[in-house]
């Protein structure tokens, strides 16, 4: 149950950001494992996803917000 006396901020809790890209990085390292590419493009990579991550969360999180 969501206790409506609190606002909502316009960010999510940080446990929901760290959880999504963790996982995210997890799923990305069974997919391209280590040395497949190169060390470069790999840590593009993993900023990538954890932008992407940290917008999908955030863009949810505020639509649920307007509720």
């Amino acid at each position: 149950m969501i206790d409506e006396t609190v606002p909502r901020g316009r960010w999510a809790p940080w446990w929901m950001y760290v959880l999504l890209i963790v996982g995210a990085n997890q799923l990305r390292q069974l997919i391209l494992p280590f040395g497949t590419v190169p060390e470069w493009a790999d840590v593009v990579i993993a900023a990538l996803v954890a932008a992407i991550c940290f917008a999908l969360i955030t863009l949810v999180y505020r639509a649920g917000a307007d509720r």
